[in-house]
């Protein structure tokens, strides 16, 4: 059995016609993207050349009945495979969620995958951007007020004006409105809530289904977030509300300066841009309160597809997964970008193991790269689920006794690359929402999850995730007998790190934000002429068998005798067998323009 392979059947959501409404239909033989197989290869051992550093010398020590070996790991280089499953009990199982999928192979040799430590900070994500999204839209303690904007500009307006009417509708969307208030709007004000509420577009997916504040943040700014005639009544009234008073602007500003750095920059041309005439190159009939973000997977759909459309055979996903192979799509992080842009690229070295630094030290092959390709799959899928509101879619020697051997000791799935990029974004994400919120704001709130709130401050459980994500990266390094990439003055306490991520490894299988359901689904493109919708979505966890083993000798020798470092014989190095929990991927397509939300996909 392969153990990559995906349900053969899923069950496809198609559009009845009715807002809100769904038809079940079985689709057969939705399969996964497999790749050209020239696009992965087998690494070959001839191109791999570590160099030995007597520095890098392993915590673990090799018992023997007359005194402990150290080891050095530094010239070695590991080979990393997923064999076959022959019909195994378990393996041919979806699951759930982490912590379900645990308890079934518990009484095997379990390794955190890179897909598990994701369903540990996917929970961190969701809830810090789902707190600090109402916060920014709500509360009067944040330094960036989405809804005191909106009611300073309104209060500016002449009532009953078509800029009044749609501020209203604003407000009303946000429950900012008595309930009078609401009862005496408009009839405009009424229509412009009629025609947002009828579109795909207002309705809450993802975490924002947790609780009813969360509902009301993604239906107000979603409704901010739809067009508005550049030439138009609208336009023309806040151009001259913002440009005629500069403390409004600015906070107009901050809120545009905000939300390019939270998600990415903006898809669309916003009404800062449209005001400055920043967007004066760009050909364009609308203009954005709050645009969408872009991505670097948007952008290449609509430059392969946007003006062709999306037919069955195209998968979206092949096409960016070539893209980035083939160098035509770099994820490196501009100077714009936002914590979309890093999080991302934290996922390259998935996809491109050359670019990583611990390339020299791992012997890859041919099948360990495509569970790493199925791991972006799933893990680029969840970053986009956590931004969903606010991100656009595309529209298209020694007498001794010797120790009888020495296998590869894992304590993590080894991409060393992988976690500190992460840790970085964290830090990027701590540094941007600081300057941007304040530290006060960051201590006083919590991160959201469903039925309440996180724990800990956000400033805490960042914090929290910055030093567990940089703890991964140095006990990963040392795992596989590699130099930390740490730049200097980069991390003041590694040590602190260490632990953080040691203490979660030793007790994991207990981490409650790994027993929530893993199951997502998010749209990536539409197509307006058949009025389809493709998504991406992750259907359940499944175990899979990972083997380790040295290729070059790894170096050994007594403790108390700090002699000359001796090469293991090849017949000492033995293979370490884990099972690591990963996530299947599916891409589909649906009718009409309004996807499923997490309840409704899982019911299914």
């Amino acid at each position: 059995m392969n153990p990559l392979k995906p349900l053969s059947l899923l069950l496809v959501l198609v559009l009845s016609g009715c807002f809100n409404q769904y038809d079940t239909v079985e689709k057969i033989d939705i399969k996964p993207y497999k790749p050209k197989s020239e696009l992965f290869i087998d690494d070959k051992i001839e191109d791999k050349k570590p160099i030995f550093d007597p520095t890098l010398v392993d915590s673990r020590l090799v018992k023997t009945p007359n005194g402990d070996w150290e080891v050095n790991t530094s010239a070695a280089v590991l080979k990393l495979d997923v064999p076959d499953i022959k019909g195994e009990a378990g393996f041919d199982k979806l699951y759930p969620s982490y912590t379900e999928a645990a308890k079934a192979f518990l009484s095997q040799n379990l390794l955190p995958s890179i897909n598990l430590l994701d369903g540990k900070s996917k929970q961190f994500d969701d809830g810090l951007y789902g707190a600090v999204d109402s916060a920014v839209a709500f509360s009067a303690k944040s330094p960036i007020q989405v809804a005191s904007l909106l009611s300073k500009l309104r209060a500016k307006c002449t009532p009953k004006s078509k800029l009044h009417d749609w501020l209203t509708g604003a407000l009303d969307v946000g429950k900012l409105l008595s309930e009078d208030e609401s009862r005496a709007k408009s009839a405009g004000a009424q229509q412009y809530v009629d025609a947002f509420l009828q579109n795909a577009a207002s309705k809450p997916v993802g975490f924002y289904n947790w609780s009813p504040e969360l509902q009301r943040t993604f239906q107000m700014l979603r409704y901010l977030m739809t067009p508005l005639d550049k030439g138009g009544e609208r336009v023309l009234s806040l151009k001259t509300q913002l440009t005629g008073d500069k403390a409004l602007y600015a906070q107009y500003k901050k809120v545009m300066a905000f939300y390019s750095r939270l998600s990415n920059p903006f898809k669309n041309v916003s009404l800062e841009a449209h005001f400055s005439s920043a967007a004066k190159d760009r050909v364009y009939s609308s203009v954005y309160f709050l645009p969408g973000s872009t991505s670097r997977e948007v952008e290449l759909i609509e430059k392969l597809y946007g003006n062709t459309g999306l037919s069955p055979s195209v998968n979206l996903m092949n096409a960016f997964v070539k893209a980035i192979r083939e160098g035509t799509v770099d994820l490196q992080p501009s100077a714009n970008s936002g914590w979309y842009d890093y999080q991302v690229h934290a996922l390259e070295t998935f996809l491109l193991p050359e670019k990583g630094a611990e390339n020299n030290k791992l012997l890859l092959t041919k099948r360990y790269k495509l569970r790493m390709l199925e791991a972006f799959k799933a893990l680029i899928t969840k970053r986009r689920e956590t931004h969903i509101r606010q991100m656009s879619d595309a529209k298209t020697t020694s007498a001794r006794i010797r120790p009888e051997g020495l296998s590869p000791r894992l304590r993590v799935e080894p991409n060393p690359t992988y976690f500190l990029r992460t840790a970085r974004s964290y830090s990027f994400l701590e540094g941007m929402l600081t300057s941007s919120l304040g530290k006060e704001f960051l201590s006083n709130h919590k991160g959201l999850k469903k039925g309440g709130t996180r724990p800990l401050s956000l400033a805490k459980e960042l914090k929290w995730m910055k030093q567990f994500f940089y703890g991964l990266h140095l006990i990963s390094c040392e795992d596989i007998g590699l130099k930390n990439s740490l730049l200097k003055n980069e991390l003041k306490d590694k040590q602190a790190c260490e632990d953080t991520a040691k203490e979660w490894l030793g007790q994991w299988t207990k981490d409650v934000d790994l027993s929530m359901d893993t199951r997502v689904v998010v749209p990536v493109a539409r197509d307006t002429e058949t009025r389809r919708m493709r998504l991406w979505s992750t259907i359940g966890v499944r175990g899979v068998k990972l083997t380790a083993w040295y290729v070059t000798a790894p170096k050994w020798r007594p403790v108390d005798e700090k002699g000359k470092w001796i090469d293991l014989e090849r017949y000492q190095m033995q293979s370490a067998q884990y099972v690591i929990l990963t996530d299947d991927f599916a891409e589909y397509e649906i009718g009409g323009f309004s996807p499923p939300t997490r309840e409704e996909f899982r019911r299914r």
